[in-house]
């Protein structure tokens, strides 16, 4: 870019031991600059110095988040430190200088010289050898060859001056010099032009995050904050006080017929209760009545009661006799049953075990038999003959083993007994010992108990003396608590005083109230006599102007000048020109025709209508009538006024009387409170004192707790351990004798194997021996089984024979039985039957004495249950005549209670209808008038006890409820206490509530006002945010060369219209509307309450802030290849297309609003740009060429720069943070440079 084109713009940096160490650096800015480096050599740092050359505020340069130090002490680290803009105004030079004044501010000058000459060696020597800062360096040194400005030391001026804020110069003042003077020689644009906020937007697009948030900001600030005026919330909790009382009046008064009911209601309740009391009466003696007819009953029914226990009795000796004989007859049937039983089980023994029949048999053929055995026994002797020597060898041979197997065994026998012993004996012991252990065990669990008996029975008796003082110390004492009491009395005493009190003074207000309204009418009937007199006195003014016209009037003009003009002239004249002044009468020429001659008189008519003429007599006799009504009015008002200064006197002397009482009432009440406090301190620190011991008492149970519970753990700890040794050496000794038991047992059992072996030997021999004897038999012809057989049959005829001679004892006892037992059978029988015929006669007897009693106690109870239900009819009846007449007592009065006799009723029933439906009836008309009472008490309660309308309702109340205590004190709450308050009620709502309106209504006009009026101030902010929008829209040029992009709209979007309160608000403002227009004691309607309480809460939800920018959202529309996007935010910019195309958007807009807020053609602004981003080759180029366009430098930082941008850039830097700013030069084309800067040009050079 050649900047010769443009005479405004900034052509360099320097910076003098700022952020790149103790150099003097040189930053080229004649055109589009380039700046590449590695991360965090400095190159976003550097660009944040552009903004401050535009007034940005130094604090929002500096990330503090990324843990820099503050712009003062990050880029001014030193007194000599400085930043100076190089920047051409018209094509001359000048220098914009920022340095360090004092310890952490900063401080601004200009000064009419480049860079160049003031940066020479000989100036640059001058600071660093000569002067302390560089503020002393500017004034002393560099003032001496230029001129240099009076220091600015605020950034808002120093902005000022350098976008020529004329506005805001000509309000601020310089202590050396007006800040209008500095900015006409050193503002960056023309003095005919300013560029306002364009600090703000060359900081926002220096930054990619939160790029479109700032830019928000500066559109509010920049165009809607100057024309609106955010006014705080209207919200305030008082608000809702009104409302509630507002909600009463207007509830009571939607109940109103209600009340007007119960009032006529009222008026019907003494003819009830008189029919009601006659009822009573009546019901009373006819419940007499049944209470002496139940009696009598009673005394028959207690008559037949007797007379069937009486029968009753008779009947159970009756039937004990039948029962007593039956157990008889059952005895000896059982007993009959067991003998029977006894005689057949015997023989069944007899025939079945015994087998009687053939043991007879048997015995009866002995001698037979003992014939047949002694033939057996010969012919086994004749058998036997030959064999019994080998018998007998065999024999002695079995006998020699079987005796050598006894002996063995014996011998094995004896050592196990032995073995056997010896276990019994070591089991023994080890009882012993278990016994003994389990003896010294229980001894030490009883040394160990009885131990912790003594222990926790003394803890356990201190733990209940410990709780026994909690108990008593927790209690205030006695002597405390009558010196609280006598506070009480006192007390007491005072507010009865205040009651009686409070009823003289209630009387005082209301003749106070009364008065108030007599004067009030009297004030109201003398004003409309003032009123009366002044429209009789403005008619007679207007006759006497008339009569009498002023000088420069046409009638004085015509009483001068023409002669007897009211015969002539006047006929034709309304009265009323007259008395016009602006006619300009005047004789004029006769001779020529005028329109405007009357008479040969001039007038001017062009603004006098035409009208009919009014007589003067008539005038007179309207003067007259006048001032007659004049005089009687002003004798009326006379009266009237005479009237209200005496009635105001009275009032004056009945508000004194309340004023005294209020004073009494006062002192009363401040006497209470006196003694209130002593009493309440001094139960606070009889309390506190109780709190204290009872802490000690609690403190002292707590130690008793801790002990007793530390001797249960030492006992159970002890208890285990003893158990444990026990345990341990029980287990111990059982283990060592199992070991010994089973090494016995294991001596036993191979004793016992020995045995059975030996046993198995000895019967392998034995059956060897059988064997070579039956073979040596044979070898004889001897046949050994028929041997056997014989022996057997003499074995078997023995057995016989035995049994025989055993069999005589059994024989002998059953022929006994047969003579003794079984010979009693058929006598048994015969007994048996004749008891059982016995048996069910007194059965049938019983079955029909039980029938004949029940027969007979049926007859008794129906006599006594018809007793019974008249008696329970009486009961029934009087019952309900006591609760129908406890019912009426309830409800009825006491003074309608009488105690007249009355007539006897016939039927109960009916008095006891009649006295539900007068039940019903007074309960319904009670219930009417309570349902009054307690919707006057709902509404008032939502106003709070703070509220005159309260405040007289509970004084009513606390009256009436006096007052029936006095006559009965159970009757002085409830619905009793309600019906009382009816006639208070009826002055509540005639007399109390239209006084109060005025003033609730008068305070929600004020409130809706408000409320209306930050409506329509939010509505006002709407319209103007939607004119900026429309004239950003205009005026923001948002034409672009590249392709992709098309119709770019800049706007901005109201966020009221989002807020919930906003469409509470506007509904209430449509209702506030329609009822201001109604009088002033209109009630508003359901409708602006239920909207106002909706704005109310509406509000109280409202969180305003009071940023403007919170207040207005971003828009910018844009086609991209032919799809429409939006873009409000930084999310949406990222998300609505590509990087590049989202970032040229904003850059097109950016400009447009560049070229809007700086519209000075000559003037270039320099935009500091962190990374262009994904940007093509063909929209780069395009961008450059829009830049150029309008006016615009691009300085940009790319660490990843592309090579076929560098043609587009004038300056190509590299920041290397060792060695400061580097210039891509052409070493051919290198020149060196005569200037003192530390590295550009000089240390290293790359090739671009």
């Amino acid at each position: 870019m050649d900047i010769s084109q443009h005479k405004n713009t900034l052509v360099r940096v320097i910076v003098n031991k700022s952020h790149f160490g103790n150099r003097l650096v040189e930053i080229k800015s004649d055109g589009h600059t380039l700046f590449t480096g590695e991360n965090g050599d400095g190159k976003s740092t550097t660009l944040s110095l552009y903004g401050a050359f535009y007034g940005a505020e130094p604090s929002k340069l500096v990330d503090r988040d990324a843990g820099k130090l503050p712009f003062a002490k990050f880029y001014l680290p030193q007194s000599k430190s400085f930043i100076a803009y190089e920047y051409l105004k018209k094509g001359q030079p000048k220098v914009a200088f920022i340095y360090k004044n004092g310890s952490s501010g900063i401080a601004y000058r200009f000064a009419d010289i480049s860079a160049e000459d003031l940066l020479s060696q000989e100036n640059i020597s001058a600071l660093d050898n000569d002067y302390e800062s560089t503020r002393d360096w500017l004034s002393q040194h560099i003032k001496k060859q230029v001129d240099v400005s009076q220091p600015i030391t605020t950034t808002q001026d120093y902005r000022f001056v350098i976008q020529n804020n004329r506005p805001q110069l000509g309000k601020r003042r310089n202590s050396n010099g007006q800040l209008l003077t500095i900015a006409q020689r050193y503002s960056l644009c023309d003095p005919e032009h300013s560029m306002l906020h364009i600090d703000v937007l060359v900081s926002t697009m220096m930054r990619n995050n939160n790029m479109l948030d700032n830019f928000r900001h500066m559109i509010t600030d920049a165009f809607i904050a100057p024309q609106v005026s955010l006014s705080k919330s209207p919200y305030s909790k008082a608000d809702i006080d009104h409302l509630d009382a507002l909600k009463a009046i207007r509830e009571l008064e939607k109940h109103k017929k209600t009340f007007d009911n119960a009032l006529m209601l009222s008026q019907r309740m003494d003819d009830l209760y008189s029919e009601a009391a006659i009822i009573l009466n009546q019901m009373l003696a006819k419940r007499d009545s049944e209470i002496q007819r139940r009696a009598g009953i009673l005394e028959q029914l207690d008559k037949a009661q007797k007379q069937l226990r009486e029968f009753k009795e008779k009947v159970e000796v009756r039937r004990l006799e039948l029962n007593e004989s039956l157990n008889d007859i059952n005895k000896n049937l059982q007993s009959i049953d067991r003998d029977l039983t006894s005689i057949h089980r015997t023989r069944d023994r007899f025939e079945t075990k015994e087998n009687i029949q053939k043991v007879i048999t048997e015995r009866e053929q002995s001698e037979v038999i003992r014939t047949q055995h002694k033939q057996a026994v010969e012919h086994l002797k004749m058998l036997s003959e030959g064999f019994d020597s080998e018998e007998k060898q065999l024999e002695s041979e079995l006998q020699k083993i079987n005796n050598q197997h006894l002996k063995m065994a014996i011998d094995i026998s004896e050592k196990i007994d032995w073995h056997k012993e010896e276990l019994r004996k070591y089991q023994d012991g080890t009882k012993a010992i278990v016994k003994q252990a389990e003896s010294q065990h229980f001894k030490n669990i009883g040394d160990i108990n009885k131990k912790y008996r003594d222990l926790s029975g003394k803890a356990t008796s201190n733990l209940a003396d410990a709780k026994v003082n909690v108990v008593c110390a927790g209690n205030i004492t006695q002597e405390n608590k009558n010196e609280l009491e006598s506070y009480q009395q006192k007390i007491n005493s005072i507010r009865e005083d205040i009651d009686e009190e409070h009823q003289n003074l209630s009387v005082a207000n209301d003749k106070v109230i009364s008065l108030t309204k007599v004067h009030k009418d009297l004030l109201n009937d003398i004003d409309t006599a003032v009123k009366t007199k002044a429209r009789y006195q403005e008619k007679i003014n207007k006759i006497q102007e008339i009569l009498n016209p002023a000088s420069n009037t046409f009638a004085a003009f015509l009483n001068n000048e023409v002669a007897d003009w009211k015969s002539t002239l006047g006929k034709t004249i309304n009265p009323a020109l007259l008395s016009n002044t602006k006619l300009s009468p005047q004789w004029g020429d006769n001779c020529e025709y005028n329109q405007h001659l009357i008479y040969g008189i001039q007038l001017d008519l062009s603004s006098i209508n035409s009208e009919l003429f009014r007589e003067e007599e008539q005038l007179i006799d309207d003067l007259q009538t006048l001032e007659a009504k004049i005089a009687s009015t002003t004798k009326i008002e006379k009266d009237h006024e005479r009237r209200a200064k005496e009635v105001y006197n009275e009032l004056i002397g009945f508000k004194q009387m309340v004023l005294m009482k209020s004073d009494v009432i006062k002192k009363h009440n401040e006497n209470v409170k006196q003694f209130q406090f002593q009493l309440d301190t001094n139960k606070q620190i009889f309390e506190e004192e109780a709190r204290k011991r009872s802490m000690a008492a609690k403190k002292f149970m707590n130690e008793c707790e801790l002990t007793v519970s530390s001797i249960s753990t030492e006992h159970d700890d002890n208890i285990a351990n003893v158990t444990n040794t026990h345990n341990n050496t029980i287990l111990q000794i059982e283990s060592d004798a199992t070991l010994k038991e089973s090494e016995i047992e294991a001596v036993i059992d191979g004793l016992k194997e020995s045995v059975k072996n030996n046993k198995k030997v000895t019967n392998q021999r034995i059956y060897q021996l059988k064997g070579a004897h039956a073979d040596k038999l044979k070898s004889y012809g001897i046949d050994s089984e028929v041997i056997s057989k014989a022996r057997e049959i003499v074995s078997n005829l023995e057995y016989r024979i035995d049994c025989i001679e055993k069999s005589h004892d059994i024989i002998s006892e059953y022929n006994t039985w047969l003579i003794k037992d079984w010979s009693r059978v058929d006598i048994l029988t015969r007994q048996e039957k004749d008891f059982n015929d016995h048996q069910k006669e007194v059965v049938r007897l019983i079955e029909s004495h039980v029938k004949k009693k029940a027969e007979d106690e049926k007859l008794y109870k129906s006599k006594t249950t018809r007793l019974s239900q008249e008696s329970h009819c009486c009961n029934t009846n009087a019952d309900e005549l006591e609760k129908a007449a406890t019912r009426l007592k309830d409800i009825i009065l006491q003074k309608y209670v009488t105690e007249e006799i009355v007539p006897e009723l016939v039927s109960v029933e009916v008095t006891i209808d009649q006295s539900r439906g007068l039940v019903k009836q007074i309960s319904s008309n009670r219930d009417a008038i309570i349902k009054s009472v307690d919707k006057v008490t709902e509404v008032l309660s939502e106003l709070g006890t703070t509220n005159d309308i309260s405040q007289f309702w509970e004084e009513v109340k606390r009256k009436r409820k006096q007052e029936l205590e006095q006559d009965s004190p159970e009757r002085a709450f409830g619905s009793d206490l309600k019906i009382a308050l009816l006639p208070s009620l009826d002055q509540l709502i005639n007399i109390v509530i239209p006084e109060k309106q005025s003033i609730i209504l008068e305070a929600i006009r004020s409130v809706s006002m408000k409320y209306s009026n930050f409506y329509l101030t939010l509505e006002d902010m709407n319209k103007k945010i939607r004119n900026v929008s429309n004239l950003l829209g205009r005026s923001v040029g948002t034409s672009n060369p590249f392709p992709a992009i098309e119709d770019v709209q800049l706007g901005v979007v109201s966020k009221i219209e989002k807020f919930e309160s906003w469409n509470s608000l506007g509904t209430f403002n449509h209702e506030w509307e329609k009822w201001a227009e109604a009088t002033t004691a209109t009630v508003p309607s359901d409708a602006f309450i239920n909207n106002f309480e909706s704005a109310y809460r509406s509000l109280s939800l409202l969180k305003l802030s009071t940023s403007l920018s919170s207040l207005v959202d971003l828009e910018i529309h844009m086609t991209e290849n032919g799809t429409e996007r939006t873009i409000r935010n930084d999310s949406d910019l990222a998300g609505v297309s590509s990087e590049g195309i989202s970032k040229l958007a904003v850059i097109v807009v950016f400009c447009g609003m560049v070229r809007y807020l700086c519209p000075d053609p000559q003037t270039v602004i320099h935009w500091p740009v962190d990374e262009l981003g994904k940007i093509s080759l063909s929209n780069t180029r395009l961008l450059f060429n829009m830049m150029s366009e309008k006016g615009i430098t691009l300085i940009t930082a790319e660490p990843n720069y592309r090579r076929e941008t560098l043609k587009y850039y004038v300056n190509k830097l590299h920041i290397d943070r060792r060695y400061g700013i580097m210039t891509y030069v052409d070493v051919r084309k290198n020149q060196e440079s005569s200037r003192l800067f530390s590295v550009v040009n000089t240390h290293k050079e790359k090739e671009a």
